[in-house]
């Protein structure tokens, strides 16, 4: 009997570890979400502010207009700092548009306010979840634009206006202008896609791990799933242990911690820094970086975000099936 009761201690001891390890991982994945849904959100509002603005600079191009060169490449400029970094979108609206600061930083708050909240987590993976079904319909609208930019080169192409060479040198400085704004697109999908990625297989995995977590609260008497509770032990463990050393390496930790201290201290919190106040600009940037481009550089290098995400993911489906023959 006394064999028996240290057996049934071993399991409940193996069962409390490996549930702790899971929600140690759901905890980083949930802060993870919540950065990543701010970031998809505000790209959004890039890319319907670039579409409007590189809409207006394009028609100006192709017609006879009163707006001198100079002008309209500083105009063209600022259309295209709209689609690169956060940093560079709101440093061109802050010049013209208060009203689209301020929605960025209710966004911002929204997502400070939900940290560490737990019965506003559901809310925030559905808020979430609606962003991901917009990125397809974001992203084909900067095509749109994209293709009415390309017509523009192809119709002030040399071999379409050959006759008139006088014509070609002329619309020169406009189809250098049209190129900037098409890489300036380029690199906001490109952006889009890598956030919407890894923000789609985070969720799969936080999914992934409400499943564990449900089989660990009812699996105690499962003793041959044992070794299977130890190994899901392993696996979390394993993954906390890469997404920290990732944040240490890449420094996205200090990144993070200002991040929020900023946010406190600009939301409200005072204590958290006495006397210091914050521009919107210094609350999206990271020293001399934005935002956005060190979380991307953190989920592409090559031992980074997207990478660990694909490794645990193996192992936890090969978890879940596992578990799925326990249960049959």
């Amino acid at each position: 009997m006394e064999t028996g009761r240290e057996i049934s201690l071993g399991e409940e001891a193996d069962r409390e570890r490996a549930y702790s390890a899971v929600i140690s991982l759901k905890e980083i994945l949930e802060y993870l979400l919540q950065l990543l849904s701010m970031i998809l959100e505000i790209k959004k509002m890039q890319a319907e502010a670039f579409e409007e603005r590189a809409g207006r600079v394009l028609k100006l191009l192709q017609e006879t207009s009163d707006v001198s060169e100079s002008n309209l490449r500083q105009s063209t400029r600022e259309t295209g700092r709209l689609a690169l970094t956060m940093r560079d979108f709101v440093m061109v609206l802050i010049k013209s548009d208060n009203t689209m600061v301020l929605d960025i930083m209710d966004i911002m708050k929204s997502i400070y306010a939900s940290s560490n909240i737990d019965h506003k987590k559901p809310q925030m993976m559905e808020k979430l979840q609606v962003i991901l079904e917009q990125v397809p319909q974001t992203l084909q609208e900067i095509n749109l634009i994209d293709e009415l930019m390309k017509r523009f080169l192809n119709d002030t192409d040399l071999d379409k206006i050959l006759e008139d060479l006088y014509h070609y040198v002329e619309v020169q400085p406009s189809r250098e202008m049209v190129k900037d704004l098409l890489q300036a697109s380029g690199k906001l999908k490109q952006d889009i896609t890598v956030f919407r990625e890894v923000a789609t297989e985070t969720t799969i995995l936080w999914e992934d791990l409400e499943f564990l977590l449900e089989f660990l609260r009812g699996s105690v008497d499962f003793c041959h799933g044992i070794k299977l509770k130890r190994y899901i032990t392993s696996v979390a463990s394993e993954v906390v242990e890469d997404f920290r050393n990732l944040l240490i390496s890449s420094s996205v930790d200090i990144m993070i911690l200002g991040y929020i201290r900023r946010l406190e201290v600009f939301f409200g919190d005072p204590s958290q820094s006495p006397g210091k106040k914050y521009s919107i600009v210094e609350l999206i940037s990271c020293g001399a970086s934005s935002i956005d481009q060190v979380m991307k550089n953190s989920c592409v290098s090559k031992f980074g975000i997207k990478y660990i995400l694909l490794r645990v993911l193996r192992k936890i489906h090969f978890i879940r099936e596992r578990i799925e023959l326990i249960k049959a």
